[in-house]
């Protein structure tokens, strides 16, 4: 796989170049880590429900990596626990 994405590398369109090109680059990429990583495009292929959810989480987390760079007055055995927690299922009982 590394050698196959070191080869890629050397085919990244510019800026320059069509639309059509840099699809065509981007369905090459993904073909080459759905074959790399034994995936099928099924496997990875989201709901429009599973995609908002995936879309909110990382969204929060993110977040969340901001308020820490922000914030001075928590100390890190704090963050430390909060960061545990977020990612965590939530055990429903």
């Amino acid at each position: 796989m590394i050698a196959r994405l070191e080869a890629l590398k050397t085919k990244v369109p510019n800026d320059y170049q069509p639309i059509e090109e840099h699809q065509a680059f981007a369905d090459q990429l993904l073909q080459t880590c759905l074959k790399g990583f034994n995936l099928t495009q099924k496997l990875i292929t989201l709901s429009a429900t599973e995609a908002t959810a995936m879309s909110n989480y990382c969204y929060v987390n993110t977040l969340m990596v901001q308020c820490k760079k922000s914030a001075v007055r928590v100390s890190p055995k704090t963050w430390a626990a909060i960061e545990e927690r977020m990612l965590r299922v939530p055990n429903n009982g």
